[in-house]
């Protein structure tokens, strides 16, 4: 259970799922926390998330992602390492590749001066993530095809997910916070703090952890790779654990990821 938790904690959060304008931007407060890196001592800015996560117009497509962890940090070692935080350390500097898709989002039903049944229309419709591709794409990646039965992502409810493993086992990850800002119209930073659950087949769920994922995308439409990003990602303690009286509000493990983006057809 903890490889399963640091995996997801570390990276599954961060590419499946992501954020909604009118969460709001904080304006300037995640470029600082970014450039602060790795010196965090608390949760990042964020509100309450609401809705679905919107990307800038230039990710819409279908990716292939090379993801590398570049650094980890355990800031309360010795006395906190959370489970699995040891064995990522073999994934320092090896790539891992899959697949990602940001779409259009699907226009919602008006009323009022609209009319019933119509639908409101702009001039360029919202762009989501596909949530329960990525899910897919990345849970096989870092966890085996052969692990992962399914993954689950309600378009009305796109702040909850569900990944099914083998053996019944489940993991729910809940978007509970989340904040962005767009510092240049070429540059995009978003993060989101995700509550997770796992359960097994006759067992009462099992709180894992909060989970802060911290993302700077840039895009270079004349690079070799058009999007590029840095991603950070925050373990917090649940206040049910033994250790939290001393952790707090702090995070126990940090991470730092590079990804580039490779255009493929649709």
């Amino acid at each position: 259970m903890g490889r399963i938790g640091s995996v997801f904690g570390a990276i599954f959060a961060a590419i499946g799922l992501w954020i909604f304008c009118a969460a709001g931007a904080i304006a300037g407060s995640l470029g600082d926390r970014v450039a602060a890196f790795p010196d965090w001592t608390g949760p990042p800015p964020t509100r309450p998330a609401v809705g679905d996560l919107v990307y800038p117009q230039w990710m819409a497509g279908h990716w292939q992602i090379n993801s590398t962890l570049v650094d980890l940090k355990a800031p309360l070692a010795p006395d906190i390492v959370t489970p699995g935080f040891e064995g990522n350390r073999e994934l320092v500097d090896r790539p891992m590749e899959f697949m990602v898709k940001f779409v259009p989002r699907q226009s919602l039903p008006a009323v009022g001066l609209l009319g019933k049944g119509a639908t409101r229309r702009s001039e360029a419709p919202a762009i989501v993530a596909d949530r329960a591709y990525n899910g897919q794409q990345i849970a096989e990646a870092y966890l085996g095809p052969e692990f992962v039965k399914n993954v689950a992502a309600d378009p009305a409810t796109p702040n909850d997910q569900l990944v099914t493993l083998t053996g019944g086992r489940q993991l729910v990850s809940n978007v509970v916070e989340r904040g962005s800002e767009s510092p240049t119209t070429a540059d995009f930073i978003a993060t989101e703090v995700v509550q997770q659950t796992f359960q097994s087949p006759g067992e009462n769920p099992v709180y894992l952890n909060t989970v802060e994922t911290t993302n700077a995308y840039h895009y270079r439409p004349d690079e070799p790779y058009p999007i590029t990003a840095d991603q950070y990602s925050a373990i917090y303690l649940s206040p049910r654990d033994a250790s939290y009286a001393v952790a707090k509000k702090q995070p126990v493990a940090l991470y730092h990821y590079t990804l580039t983006f490779t255009s493929l057809p649709d």
